[in-house]
């Protein structure tokens, strides 16, 4: 799956799970040439490329995260006070309402079940392409 896109900027990917963390990259680094990424392992790590990217002026970023991962909230809280524009990307393992309420409280994008992987690619190319208003 290849999606055609103009779209310029930084997708960083946060996620404790190195296989789950490897396969997202490769998924959308096929799907998505030319758009940066940057893995982090941790929540702490993606604060930390957050903050590096906010001093450069690159683009959009999308920030691609388990649900679950530790932390989140904090990451999310940078997200807001950020002055560049990004945007949350979820992964939630199962269909589950306690995964939407939290996607809703992170004002996040919540892609569910193993199937969502499919979608992936066509939300943070959206995400990435600026609006025009």
């Amino acid at each position: 799956m290849q999606i055609e896109t103009e779209a310029r900027g930084t997708v960083v990917v946060a996620e404790e799970r190195a296989p789950v963390r490897e396969y997202v990259r490769a998924l959308l680094e096929r799907a998505l040439p030319g758009v940066a990424q940057v893995s982090a392992t941790s929540s702490v790590d993606a604060l930390e490329v957050l903050e590096a990217l906010s001093a450069h002026a690159c683009g959009p970023v999308v920030l691609v995260s388990g649900v679950h991962l530790c932390q989140v909230d904090e990451l999310a809280e940078h997200v807001w006070g950020s002055s560049m524009p990004v945007s949350v990307v979820l992964l939630g393992g199962s269909d589950t309402p306690s995964d939407r309420a939290r996607a809703r409280q992170l004002e996040a994008t919540l892609i569910e079940g193993p199937d969502g992987f499919r979608r992936l690619a066509e939300v943070v190319a959206e995400l990435l392409t600026p609006t025009l208003h």
